[in-house]
């Protein structure tokens, strides 16, 4: 019988550890396993330590468990933000505690286990803490994850062709998410690919974002992926290589798979073309070289999160939003996540905001209550994506078949882009 338990909830009028180690005395003797947890489902502020969002270091609700462990007999089990092999071997020889389990670890790599086990540590998926899980679960009856298109399919999957009836040569234009999970299910199905980069590397438009401390798992998921790529036989790699109509029409592909992603939205703006402005991919790069105080248009999931970044560099941040809320991306459990930290940070939203003049002093702007002034060094705009339609479409005759995926179609997240590249890479050479 294992029994799980918070060893603290988390929250001023929750109980603490001391009484997380009395309820573990209770139990003492009285259950094969004490599972140590945090956290109340009840209360919206600590569901994100519960289920620890990526702004909280790996293994943060250890130490409960390490303390609980020294008042009672019985085996004590950790979780919670566990996906570095290292830092679990470490749990377990320093004797903070007996076991330690994993959660959406195992939705990201069923096989997790199985491959620190036997030696492949790289071939391991991490979970990136997106939460993308609990909200398709919530929104649509099923977990899938950002990272594993096969979460939430296995029923579907499991009497699925493990190889497809006809082999084509494939033509995969665009090395970003959907790109090079496109390209990989394709291969892995038996079929020639060639897929080209406009880049000198993989990873499309996420690449901005791999010095972001939060985001360090998405930039192990993205060299983890590219490296598939590079050493996979079946995939002729073309990097810096822009795709034309007459490039595609020259390869002679069967199928072509269009994954050219999209491009930050120029809000139309007065001064949005100043030297003081530059869009949210621009600003990821310069976090520490951006002046003292920067204001961001828009609050969706690229500006909130680029503003947590720049206030780790010391950077005072406002972002201006024009509606009366931040947009989630379709991931509303990662906004608890994100509401902890702003807080928590500092970071200042003002809504009903609409920018009508930026200078180099700043951004004017109307505002119900009247004009405002918000003095800024930078501008950073993150207005959206616009997808690369054009360029995509001008693809559509070059094969006899052809796919759009990803950012080039709809802006949406990398759960959307995976699991599309997947299930379409999936269904070609079927024998119809």
């Amino acid at each position: 019988m294992e029994v799980r338990i918070s060893g603290s909830e988390c929250y001023d009028g929750g109980y603490d550890i001391e009484n997380g180690i009395a309820i573990a005395r209770q139990l003492d003797g009285h259950a094969d396993l004490i599972h140590v947890s945090a956290g109340n489902h009840e209360v919206e502020e600590v569901f994100a330590v519960t289920h620890p969002s990526m702004f909280l270091e790996d293994g943060c609700n250890v130490h409960l468990a390490a303390e609980i462990k020294k008042h009672v007999n019985t085996p004590v089990a950790t979780i919670g933000a566990l996906s570095d092999p290292e830092l679990m071997e470490d749990i377990l020889a320093s004797g903070k505690a007996d076991i330690v389990e994993l959660g959406r670890e195992l939705l990201a790599d069923p096989d997790f286990p199985n491959k620190i086990r036997t030696g492949h540590e790289d071939k391991a998926r991490k979970c990136m803490r997106c939460l993308s899980c609990f909200s398709s679960e919530l929104t649509n009856g099923e977990p899938y994850c950002a990272i594993n298109p096969e979460s939430g399919r296995e029923l579907e999957l499991r009497h699925a062709p493990v190889c497809a009836q006809v082999k084509k040569k494939v033509l995969v234009v665009g090395g970003g998410v959907g790109g090079m999970q496109a390209a990989l299910t394709c291969s892995k199905m038996g079929h020639k690919v060639i897929l080209c980069e406009k880049n000198e590397r993989l990873g499309g438009v996420l690449r901005c974002e791999e010095n972001v401390a939060f985001k360090k798992n998405l930039d192990y998921y993205l060299n983890q992926q590219a490296k598939c790529v590079e050493e996979d036989k079946n995939i002729e790699l073309r990097l810096q290589t822009k795709v034309t109509p007459e490039y595609a029409e020259d390869l002679n592909a069967d199928v072509i798979i269009a994954a050219l992603g999209a491009k930050a939205a120029r809000p139309q703006v007065p001064g949005i073309d100043s030297n003081n402005v530059l869009s949210a991919q621009e600003a990821y790069p310069l976090a520490d070289k951006l002046g003292p105080k920067v204001v961001i248009l828009g609050a969706g999931l690229v500006g909130i999160e680029l503003g947590l970044h720049l206030i780790r560099y010391g950077k005072q941040v406002t972002i201006l939003e024009m509606t009366d809320h931040m947009s989630d991306g379709g991931n509303f459990l990662h906004m608890l996540g994100l509401h902890t930290e702003i807080k928590k940070r500092g970071l200042k939203i003002f809504f009903h905001t609409q920018a009508v003049q930026i200078t180099d002093e700043g951004v004017a702007c109307r505002t119900p209550e009247g004009d405002s002034f918000y003095e800024a060094d930078q501008v950073v705009y993150a207005a959206g994506q616009k997808p690369l339609r054009e360029e995509t479409t001008a693809l559509a005759c070059c094969a006899p078949e052809f796919y759009m995926l990803g950012d080039c179609v709809t802006p949406q997240n990398i759960t959307a882009a995976t699991s599309t590249a997947y299930m379409t890479a999936r269904n070609i050479g079927r024998d119809y």
